[in-house]
């Protein structure tokens, strides 16, 4: 049985506010494609780094985005290799989960579990599946959503290796999905 409990205090309310109005602005505001896609690009680079900090990868900054910026055949190692695959699951959400209609499942967390690593579901898939069906149940603000499903995943330890990493990927697809990607300048 899941138990998810939280308020949404008078101040919570209002920085939902704030942010929904900062989004129209990002949205609403007209901006040259090259600094669109600059701007585009150093959002998604500093999402990689500090989410890949946060699950332990010792690549430095200017490492990282070497690795990024240039085409390489030589060996890598898992370092980078995680670098490219956390690059790789937040393209897919970008391809697939941009103001998408389909409900979010659980075979949509698996596919960003897969790209990033290899290991396999620790709970029956039913479980995830639970977690995310009563996320989606009724309207709920979109950030909201993503908070509850990284902090839920985080302690369900649903997988056996990179279960922050997916809890984070799995916030982005729940902002992405409802419109929040902020024109893919997100980085936080």
């Amino acid at each position: 049985m899941l138990n998810i409990s939280y308020n949404i205090s008078l101040r919570l309310n209002e920085h939902l506010t704030k942010i929904e109005d900062l989004r129209k602005q990002i949205l609403l505001t007209p901006i040259s494609p090259a600094k669109e896609l600059r701007l585009r690009w150093e959002a998604t680079f500093n999402r990689i780094h500090y989410s890949l900090k946060l699950a332990g990868n010792s690549m430095k900054r200017g490492d990282m985005l070497k690795l990024l910026s240039e085409v390489t055949h030589k060996k890598i190692n898992n370092d980078q290799k995680a670098v490219l695959k956390y690059k790789e699951a937040l393209d897919y959400i970008y391809r697939n989960w941009q103001g998408s209609q389909s409900s979010v499942d659980a075979r949509a967390i698996i596919d960003l579990h897969k790209i990033i690593g290899s290991g396999r579901l620790r709970v029956p898939q039913a479980g995830l599946q639970y977690l995310l069906d009563y996320l989606q149940a009724r309207i709920e603000n979109p950030i909201i959503q993503a908070a509850i499903v990284n902090i839920e995943m985080e302690k369900m330890q649903l997988f056996i290796e990179h279960n922050s990493l997916v809890a984070r990927l799995s916030a982005d697809l729940f902002l992405y999905k409802y419109g929040y990607d902020f024109k893919g300048f997100l980085a936080y």
